[in-house]
């Protein structure tokens, strides 16, 4: 449950299991698909906003171009629906280093209009989940290689309001249109060829689709790409769908991640996202301790935050966040 606005304000037990179930990862994991997943996006997404927020946006402007990008994408997952005044307005007022992230969840994809400095704007997409085959086959974590198509186009050009009233027409349908069968998943029964609900749809309409049409205006652009090494899940016991970690957490942070190396330089983008995850798991265990969750469930994300932390101060130097440090001793308090 959340406040107006973007604060997270989790009270209810079952909100904060599900917050630990999709970025913790404990060893007990629900045996079936989560009914609450609006619910579970929505606080996601304001736990980064919460996160963000409070980061020195003058010494690093990135942080800017996140929040600014995290509260576009809250209108716009609130609104439920692309609205016309919504989308024009994200996209005119983006500056050099802003993006506008759009989650398309109908085509399993994800779009980043990034625009890199006053000529260019650079489009980037991706597959958000993969197919249940490439994660049960993997051992231990997948390598994940975003983006995974981008075209870069002159502003002059992409910002032309009849090019934008065609683009945005293209989002809008993306958003509430399923793609052509030919894309969906499919399983074999008795001979016959049905739809496979339990699978991911494969992304290449937006693709064939989309970006042909940025071709126009644009050019297929070498992006520096980011790996990523990802931790899935596909279970389920008696139950028609299975369970998986958020598709859309992926999504945020990978989106967090291309905006901040939008105008940082890799290896600096990567530090400030590593520092914002041990801020996001110090603040989940903070909930964790404010609405009592199971102390095996505590002592999952503190160890969590202790691994984070450690790996934090061993590649950038001494960790020293004393919000961090006091949240740890307060579940050590609990724990004990």
């Amino acid at each position: 449950m959340r406040t107006h606005g973007s604060t997270l304000n989790v009270q209810d037990l079952q909100d904060a299991q599900n917050l630990i179930n999709h970025i913790a990862l404990p060893p007990q994991l629900p045996q079936s698909a989560d009914s609450e997943t609006i619910t579970i996006n929505s606080n996601l997404l304001h736990l980064l906003q919460d996160v963000t927020k409070n980061f020195n946006h003058r010494a690093c402007t990135a942080w800017t171009s996140v929040s600014k990008m995290l509260s576009s994408l809250a209108h716009t997952e609130q609104a439920k629906t692309l609205r016309d005044d919504l989308l024009g307005a994200y996209l005119t007022a983006l500056s050099p280093g802003d993006c506008f992230a759009l989650y398309l969840p109908l085509h399993n994809c994800a779009t980043l209009v990034l625009r890199k400095n006053s000529e260019t704007v650079v489009v980037e997409t991706f597959e958000v989940s993969l197919a249940n085959e490439s994660v049960m086959s993997a051992q231990g974590r997948v390598i994940r290689t975003f983006p995974a198509r981008a075209v870069a186009c002159p502003a002059s050009r992409f910002f032309d309001a009849s090019f934008q009233s065609q683009f945005q027409l293209v989002l809008r349908r993306l958003a509430t249109e399923a793609p052509p069968p030919r894309y969906s998943p499919t399983s074999t029964k008795s001979g016959a060829t049905l739809h496979e609900e339990r699978d991911t749809t494969h992304p290449g309409f937006v693709n064939d689709y989309l970006m042909t049409i940025l071709s126009v205006i644009g050019n297929d652009h070498a992006s520096i790409t980011q790996e990523k090494h990802v931790r899935d899940d596909i279970l389920w016991q008696k139950t028609n769908r299975p369970w998986r970690r958020a598709h859309f957490w992926l999504f945020l942070k990978v989106a967090v991640l291309r905006t901040l190396s939008n105008t940082l330089d890799m290896a600096e983008a990567r530090q400030k996202y590593k520092q914002m995850m041990v801020e996001v798991v110090s603040r989940l265990l903070q909930i964790a301790c404010n609405v009592s969750v199971e102390p095996s469930m505590l002592s999952v994300v503190h160890k969590k935050l202790a691994r984070r932390a450690l790996k934090s101060e061993q590649a950038h130097g001494g960790f020293s966040n004393s919000g961090v440090q006091e949240v740890s001793e307060q579940a050590r308090r609990v724990l004990e």
